[in-house]
């Protein structure tokens, strides 16, 4: 598991003051790439690796408001880990210890040079373990 924690700030909330629904997604990958900078850096991907890894589906279920000055914290864990695909689940609660949303981000492998579902690699499934 990883723990990520931050704030609602306005940029994620819309005219009703509650977090709009895209701001859920943006929070949950700046959790993922906090993550990654600690175990497997995404420049090193993006720049040098031989492979990607998008997202290819994303989900959330909102349980309670989230509200401007809020702060949260996002738990992430490996809900799933395939041969060329993985998801991650989210929790967002508030300081409490109030969950306020659960999204998921299914992942895949694709090789950059053919664009082709590639293997998980070494690396990646290193990272991965953290979560377990």
């Amino acid at each position: 598991m990883f723990l990520y924690q931050t704030s609602i700030r306005l940029q994620h909330t819309d005219a009703a003051g509650v977090m709009y629904f895209a701001a859920a997604f943006n929070l949950a990958h700046d959790a993922f790439e906090a993550f990654m900078d600690q175990h497997l850096p995404l420049v090193s991907i993006i720049r040098q690796g031989d492979h990607i890894v998008p997202i290819v589906h994303a989900e959330v279920d909102f349980l309670a408001p989230l509200t401007l000055g809020d702060r949260i914290e996002i738990q992430i864990t490996l809900a799933h880990r395939g041969d060329s695909s993985f998801k991650l689940a989210y929790v967002f609660q508030t300081q409490d210890g109030r969950p306020c949303a659960k999204l998921a981000t299914t992942h895949t492998v694709v090789g950059r040079a053919d664009g082709q579902s590639a293997p998980i690699f070494d690396d990646l499934a290193r990272a991965l373990s953290h979560l377990e």
